[in-house]
């Protein structure tokens, strides 16, 4: 039970209406520190990164020459006798690449020393690829071409070596110009130890043996290497060459048989003559 105020008109108040409480003014000293964020609203729209597709390259016009039929190209292939000719351009690689047309290309040029020499060279020329020949058209006669440096050349593997034998049991030879190279492949063959490379190589007609050569089969071999410093001696290597003496000497007695055999067919130098004398 509440308590009424003396001189208040309980009547005064309006009906759906309260009168706002009033509060105590009071004075008070606030220091505010205000910290004021100022936010940067942007409308823009954030990029989207479309993909694109990357464009197909257009391919080349083809020349007449390559707008020609493929059975037009073949004869004009055979007739011109140009080994290099599928080279020329993708196309013609991809037209004139046939096993077919390769078959056909040897047939055709088999009696020309000078269009086999060519043939040799290319990269179908295989073991496989010849003997696939040869069962269908016979054996083929090599008399006169000229035997390629790329299969006595690193890396040696042995289908290189077994198609070079072959070409050579076949009558191709070193071609004249091609004496030097194919000295240079036989030492890099005998410097890395592959003696059975080397045999290959001085097996076929035209390759000459330097003292290089002898002195690096001595070295490596001693004794071992007799039979293959023959060969090189019978193809032009000199014995004479003191690299070739120190080598055979540097052996002892596993080299006994390489300084007899050198001092039967040349005079010894006279930088090695202290070392014989002590022997």
């Amino acid at each position: 039970m509440g308590f009424i105020n003396p001189g208040r008109n309980l009547h005064s108040r309006t009906p759906g209406k309260r009168k706002p409480k009033h509060h105590p003014t009071t004075t008070t000293t606030t220091t505010t520190t205000t910290t004021t964020t100022t936010t940067t609203t942007s409308n823009k729209r954030p990029r989207t990164r479309t993909r694109t597709r990357p464009r197909t390259p257009t391919p080349p016009a083809l020349s007449p020459l390559e707008s020609l039929p493929a059975e037009l190209l073949y004869r004009i292939f055979e007739s011109s006798h140009n080994t290099a000719l599928p080279a020329a351009s993708r196309h013609l690689t991809h037209t004139l690449n046939a096993p077919h047309l390769h078959l056909l290309h040897l047939r055709t040029h088999a009696a020309d020393a000078a269009a086999l020499s060519e043939v040799f060279r290319l990269r179908f020329f295989t073991a496989p690829f010849l003997a696939l020949f040869e069962s269908r058209f016979g054996r083929l006669d090599a008399s006169g071409a000229a035997l390629p440096l790329r299969l006595v050349s690193a890396p040696w593997t042995g289908e290189k070596l077994a198609l070079f034998t072959a070409l050579v049991e076949r009558g191709a030879t070193v071609g004249g110009g091609e004496g030097e190279e194919f000295t240079w492949a036989l030492l890099q063959a005998l410097q890395a130890g592959r003696g059975d490379v080397g045999r290959v190589v001085m097996a076929a007609g035209g390759v000459r043996g330097d003292g290089e050569c002898l002195r690096v089969v001595v070295e490596r071999w001693g004794d071992g290497g007799l039979g293959m410093a023959r060969m090189l001696v019978e193809r032009g290597a000199e014995m004479g060459g003191v690299g070739v003496w120190r080598a055979a000497l540097a052996w002892g007695e596993g080299g006994r048989r390489v300084v007899g055999w050198l001092l039967e067919g040349a005079t010894p130098p006279g930088e090695v003559l202290g070392e014989l004398s002590c022997r």
